[in-house]
């Protein structure tokens, strides 16, 4: 197994073992490509703990833990939703951001197959993901396409069903 730059070894077994467990539940085949997969994102969850990431985007160095200030003060001041306080807001965020940041550098862009289901069935946070989506594109000085903008709408709705989860009660 190739253990290039973006993904290591540690990761590979992990990721290799996870699909061994869930090849013995159900039944399916999967390509060496999927474990590189799920080892890059693991990479990337470990890089994401980091306090500031800062990556050249161009002429521009981008500091993503000063982003993703920037997107909690607006969602805070525009939507009145206070996600600061919310590590998984947080770290979700910020490795979201790397990648972003990476694909935007080889300018590769990913499919979200989840888009019109987000923007039909929860379009207020389809919209926050479109504000966040314009605070991107100021700092980093691209576009940001909307299948981005729905990846980010995820992060925005699940932090937010957290933040409105400490306010229910069970009757």
């Amino acid at each position: 197994v190739d253990g290039g730059s973006d993904h290591g070894e540690v990761e590979m077994q992990i990721a290799e073992h996870f699909l061994t467990q869930v090849i013995s539940i159900v039944p399916i085949q999967y390509r060496e490509e999927e474990v590189i997969a799920i080892a890059r994102l693991l990479s990337g969850y470990k890089n994401a703990q980091l306090p500031d990431t800062h990556m050249l985007l161009g002429e521009r160095n981008v500091s993503i833990g000063n982003l993703i200030k920037d997107i909690s003060n607006h969602l805070n001041s525009v939507f009145d939703l206070d996600f600061s306080a919310d590590s998984d807001f947080q770290s979700g965020l910020h490795l979201h951001l790397q990648s972003l940041l990476g694909r935007l550098q080889k300018n590769v862009s990913i499919p979200n197959a989840h888009l019109n289901e987000i923007k039909v069935k929860y379009p207020l946070v389809f919209e926050m993901g479109l504000h966040v989506s314009r605070i991107i594109e100021t700092t980093v000085g691209c576009e940001i396409s909307e299948s981005e903008a729905g990846f980010v709408a995820l992060h925005i709705g699940a932090a937010y069903d957290r933040l409105t989860m400490k306010y229910k009660h069970k009757v």
